[in-house]
């Protein structure tokens, strides 16, 4: 498990790596048996080093990183892009009924709204370097892991890739759509400061005539 991949040592991982360039390879099966050897050994060796410079404090905590915690940042993100949809809108009618004092309140939560989803994605960000710290520091139980369930899931293995694939490609979709619309309510929000900004100008120039 995982405590016993924290406890090898390099010189054990050396000698078995050296153990599995011994074994014969006189058949194709002694091959295969033995390039399977060489690449677990490898990758132990691989997470040794990852072990080491990840987790090398004995204080820090050699566990699988919990995806609910990532998932509570995705959708703060997600929260803060609906969010900003609406206030771009609101902005906008507020705008065209001359509300100035809701404009800048409307100004300051989209600015309040911005930094809270910059928030989300440097902590989803960082809780994205835990899961990749992991994956590399404990390939070769994940793996054993993996090859224990495979045949478990193996034949349904096609629906799940097609589903998972499908729900990310509409989240995609709907992800790309809020986005443009928070954009091009960006871009109307500030033409209309720049019609704003002219229309006085013009005002002053015409005052000076």
């Amino acid at each position: 498990g995982l405590d016993g991949l924290r406890k090898m040592t390099l010189d054990e991982i050396k000698k078995e790596l050296a153990d599995a360039k011994a074994l014969p390879k006189n058949t194709e099966e002694e091959k295969q048996i033995r390039k399977f050897s060489i690449s677990v050994a490898k990758k132990k060796k691989s997470a040794y080093k990852a072990i080491q410079k990840y987790y090398g404090n004995s204080s820090a905590e050699f566990k699988k990183p919990d995806f609910a915690v990532l998932e509570k940042y995705f959708d703060a993100e997600d929260a803060c892009d609906e969010r900003l949809e609406t206030l771009y809108l609101e902005l906008r009618e507020a705008k065209k009924a001359g509300n100035s004092e809701q404009v800048q309140m409307l100004r300051a939560d989209i600015k309040k709204t911005t930094g809270e989803r910059k928030q989300a994605r440097d902590m989803s960000k960082k809780e994205m370097n835990k899961h990749a710290y992991f994956n590399r520091a404990a390939k070769p139980y994940l793996d054993a892991e993996r090859l224990i369930n495979q045949e478990k899931y193996y034949q349904h293995f096609d629906e799940i890739e097609a589903l998972y694939d499908e729900a990310k490609e509409r989240e995609a979709e709907a992800k790309k759509a809020r986005d443009a619309e928070v954009e091009r309510l960006k871009a109307e929000d500030a033409a209309y400061k720049a019609q704003k900004k002219a229309e006085k100008l013009a005002k002053k120039e015409a005052k000076k005539k």
